[in-house]
């Protein structure tokens, strides 16, 4: 077969069968040549360059205390944390918004639950016991929601992230998503 660095391979029964420039051509191609049997299309890039993949979209925003918590931090006259700037992505697939420990220290926050939480992308389902915790999430100037439950996770590091944004939060916003551009919007 011709170099095939840097396309998709149909593949069949272990075999190479043709190298296509796109995921579609090949995917089309397979259909055509073998209807509904078992096929696999798979990127060949070069050992420099990554498999291309849609990274999650990544929004910069900040993380404060709760209106509720502030206010009491105030009557008390107690110091009150500055807000966290923070990467956040999102994900459509998370019932819960998470934050990291290292965020729940910065603003000195206190557990308002425990919750559990399921994960399903292992062959057995985990169950997870996670504090909860009320924060504000600051978009903008003008785009905030004054308190909202997330969980804690020390696993965000690994998504490029500091929060992560489930459907909790994305309920109260329409979400644009452009992978092709590298785009992302939230509007409330």
């Amino acid at each position: 077969m011709e170099k095939t660095e840097d396309k998709f391979v149909l593949i069949r029964g272990g075999e190479d069968i043709a190298a296509f420039t796109s995921y579609h051509e090949a995917l089309c191609a397979g259909y055509k040549r073998f209807g509904l049997q078992p096929f696999l299309v798979k990127p060949v890039c070069s050992p420099q360059k990554p498999i291309p993949m849609c990274s999650p979209p990544i929004l910069l925003l900040a993380v404060g205390v709760s209106n509720p918590r502030l206010a009491i931090l105030k009557e008390l006259a107690q110091p009150i944390p500055e807000p966290q700037p923070a990467r956040a992505s999102i994900d459509t697939g998370s019932v819960f918004s998470f934050i990291g420990p290292a965020m729940v220290r910065a603003l000195n926050l206190s557990p308002t639950g425990l919750l559990e939480i399921y994960a399903l992308g292992t062959p057995e389902v985990k169950v997870f016991a996670c504090n909860a915790y009320d924060v504000a999430i600051y978009f903008s100037e003008n785009q905030s929601i004054g308190i909202v439950q997330v969980l804690e996770s020390s696993g965000l590091g690994q998504f490029g992230a500091d929060v992560i944004l489930g459907r909790n939060i994305l309920q109260f916003a329409t979400f644009l998503y452009d992978p092709r551009a590298g785009k992302a919007d939230l509007s409330f």
